[in-house]
């Protein structure tokens, strides 16, 4: 596919059923969160672990563990919003399960991945600024990628 904008992106949050791959991701049902401005970076990034010998003075580095970070949204506050009730929800759910979560690009590519919403901030502002929200989903699982067929 050749490269895109932004623009017709969707993110949607799912419910806590445990998907693994793409038919069980896609058979969770999504709330597609309105209004959203920015959708921040997600995927995974590996940390470095190393070790030298004292022989041969050389640091020899390998892969650790991988992690997919920390998704930041930010939404125009929509109280009425049922993506934005189902995030608010989920911050407020105390419980360890993580919630399914769906990137759609408007050229068809979709990424799944599951984790739990952190925080959510609202931002006021001055008096010609929008009322918005600053959202951050914990990420615990690997990011799904399935292209546009």
């Amino acid at each position: 596919m050749p490269v895109n904008t932004a623009a017709g992106s969707k993110l949607s949050i799912g419910t806590k059923a445990v998907a693994t791959d793409a038919t069980s991701y896609a058979a969770d049902t999504y709330a597609e969160i309105g209004e959203i401005e920015n959708i921040g970076e997600f995927g995974d990034e590996v940390s470095s672990a190393s070790f030298v010998a004292l022989a041969d003075r050389r640091a020899r580095k390998f892969k650790g563990t991988y992690d997919a970070g920390e998704l930041q949204i930010t939404v125009g506050f929509d109280s009425g919003d049922s993506g934005q009730t189902a995030l608010n929800a989920a911050l407020k759910d105390e419980g360890s399960a993580d919630y399914n979560f769906k990137v759609e690009f408007e050229d068809g590519d979709i990424f799944y991945f599951s984790g739990k919403v952190m925080s959510r901030r609202i931002s006021v502002g001055a008096a010609d600024d929008v009322v918005k929200a600053n959202i951050n989903i914990a990420i615990s699982t690997a990011v799904l990628e399935v292209p546009a067929a």
